[in-house]
């Protein structure tokens, strides 16, 4: 049973024993891009924030709510966005394109923010042709990505609340689904961390360690889902059921 602040340090800990040495094995290798570059990339973050809120909870629950809540929304939106390029997909086919799109809206987002600096003169033409050169150029990730995309006709990336709605809509009931659709309340509740506004005042009051903990741990179980599907798409099976031991210690607790 996970129950004091001690006991959610130690199964943080685990965590991050279990997908540390992936992490510095794949660091170390040539990786293909985008299966297995995305997949480490995001048990890569996972791990960063693990060594975050194993420190900060152990210190104090109600002084570092804040810093824990933006790390936690942090987990759970690449835990729905993981979901829905794993689970929101009927073919291997539309999970490849979904990971296509996902890099591609980000770039996306750089190019219209390259063209409104040069618009507005906070970088010059010389400026603007280096960057420009640098994205075009044929050995690039960037050209690949958008080549790609443009040659498929990708959609957009989807945002959080897309995602939820079609999971919320699906008659799908595994464990992923499951906790996708339980996790979305909990990942609104911390997006008022982020975003100044109304709630952003009255959702952080008189918040106890009780609650806190609640929170943290239905967080954890989501991220042991999320590691537990990057392991196996990585070919890491014992890593992977090891992940399963941890989830169904967060879930009986």
């Amino acid at each position: 049973m996970i129950n004091t602040n001690g006991d959610l340090q130690s199964i943080i800990q685990e965590i991050k024993i279990l997908i540390e040495p992936i992490v510095i094995k794949k660091e170390a290798q040539n990786i293909n891009f985008p299966v297995e570059f995305t997949f480490f990339h995001v048990l890569e973050r996972a791990y960063v924030n693990m060594i975050s809120l194993r420190l900060l909870v152990g210190d104090s629950l109600i002084n570092h709510d804040h810093a824990i809540g933006l790390i936690c929304r942090n987990l759970l939106t690449d835990f729905i966005t993981t979901g829905h390029i794993i689970r929101n997909v009927n073919s291997n086919e539309e999970s490849y394109q979904n990971l296509y799109s996902l890099h591609y809206s980000d770039i996306k987002k750089i190019d219209s923010l390259i063209k409104m600096y040069k618009k507005y003169k906070v970088i010059n033409e010389i400026e603007f042709s280096k960057i420009k050169e640098k994205i075009d150029n044929e050995s690039n990730i960037y050209k690949i990505v958008k080549d790609y995309a443009i040659e498929y006709k990708l959609k957009t990336f989807p945002g959080t609340r897309e995602i939820i709605e079609k999971f919320l809509s699906t008659n799908l009931s595994d464990i992923w689904v499951q906790e996708i659709k339980n996790s979305y309340d909990t990942w609104l509740f911390y997006s008022k961390y982020e975003h100044l506004g109304w709630f952003s005042y009255e959702l952080t009051r008189d918040i106890g360690s009780a609650a806190i903990k609640k929170r943290i741990m239905m967080v954890l179980r989501c991220t042991t889902i999320m590691i537990g599907s990057c392991l196996e798409i990585l070919n890491e099976k014992e890593m992977m059921k090891r992940s399963i031991v941890i989830y169904e210690k967060l879930y009986n607790s």
